[in-house]
């Protein structure tokens, strides 16, 4: 049966002697280069510890027992070790050589051997026997080939369903767990049902019809539900006016922040002008207080310039004053007194309308 590549692999790669499995890995991207610890022990990091772990995972039922690998392309293989539990793996490239972890220590670039056998034939003397398990489909979980898909010749469709086809009929045409599942219409491994139900069944029109026809397949088409055909485009179909709304909430708070930045400004300049008016009244009131003492001080003396000014009793005492001290010692008259006052009177005013300047 012919393969397709789906992705290649970098054989050119640094590895450690009996890190088989991160360097395979490794040159599919699925693993990290050497690197030290803290020890200085070199080490790498894949998903799978050994590469009897992988093979025994099996993932995607990509295993292919005691079968040689494909011609064209580039699949990772395995063996089984006498003396070493871990078992063995290497790439078998394109034109029939195989790529290989072999050599211990570190190295540059992955250790090249002509064929498969040659390879068997190293790992047999070194490690009590080296027996050849087979090729996988997958490395890591990354499927790396596929089979070619014959063009139908019409009738029923005897060919078993693989994982590819199940992928793609539940999460591809039926689109299984709506916008949530499309990551396993790219890699299905992830979907237990696939494997358990459908994976190995023959692809007849009857089961394509019964899968189509399924409760689950009327959900996707004839539903407003929201894993449908008809609620993921009324999800799709909101899209563009939620970024509206989005886009529009945010220039209302970048509005906001201005204003709220304008306020913050004007309020700092009414506290300032306020504290000056507070400065202004605090020394005007020094001032009415000062003049209030002053106008006090004037009243007193005009109180007692008032009264040293009033005319002496006119109820008779006894004593008759003669004409002559009359004469000698003339009153004060009222309309001095007024003059004087009036004098006081001006002074004080112009006193207050200059401490008021």
């Amino acid at each position: 049966m012919p393969y397709t590549q789906l992705c290649d692999a970098n054989w050119k790669i640094p590895y450690i002697g009996g890190w088989c499995e991160g360097f395979v890995e490794g040159a599919w991207g699925q693993a990290s280069l050497p690197k030290q610890d803290s020890k200085g022990n070199w080490y790498t990091t894949g998903v799978y510890g050994s590469a009897i772990a992988k093979w025994n995972a099996n993932p995607g039922n990509g295993n292919h027992p005691d079968e040689l690998p494909p011609s064209g392309v580039t699949v990772p293989v395995y063996f089984s070790l006498d003396s070493v539990a871990d078992g063995h793996t290497a790439i078998s490239l394109d034109d029939g050589s195989v790529a290989s972890s072999t050599q211990p220590g570190t190295h540059p670039l992955g250790f090249l051997h002509p064929n498969l056998q040659n390879l068997i034939d190293v790992y047999a003397k070194y490690n009590g026997g080296c027996t050849y398990l087979g090729w996988s489909e997958y490395v890591g979980t990354v499927r790396v080939v596929q089979p070619v898909t014959q063009p139908s010749q019409g009738g029923d469709m005897p060919a078993k369903i693989n994982l590819d086809t199940a992928r793609i009929m539940a999460h591809g045409v039926l689109a299984r767990n709506g916008l949530s599942g499309r990551s396993n219409a790219l890699d299905g491994s992830s979907d237990n049902d696939l494997t358990a139900n459908h994976v190995g069944q023959d692809l007849t029109n009857e089961y394509v019809q019964g899968l189509f026809l399924s409760a689950e397949g009327r959900q996707w088409r004839d539903t407003q539900d929201s894993n449908s055909i008809q609620g993921i485009n009324a999800r799709l179909d909101q899209a563009p006016k939620l970024q509206d709304q989005l886009a529009a909430e945010q220039s209302k708070g970048v509005g906001l922040v201005q204003n709220v930045s304008d306020l913050t400004t004007q309020l700092a300049a009414a506290n300032e002008e306020v504290k000056q008016a507070e400065s202004i009244a605090s020394d005007d009131a020094g001032k009415i207080n000062a003049l209030t003492v002053q106008l006090a001080e004037a009243k007193a003396t005009i109180d007692q310039l008032s009264t040293a000014d009033k005319p002496p009793s006119t109820k008779p005492t006894g004593t008759v004053v003669p004409p002559t001290s009359q004469a000698t010692n003339p009153p004060l008259t009222p309309q001095k007194t007024s003059t004087w006052l009036t004098t006081v009177v001006a002074w004080l005013v112009s006193t207050f309308k200059r401490n008021k300047s």
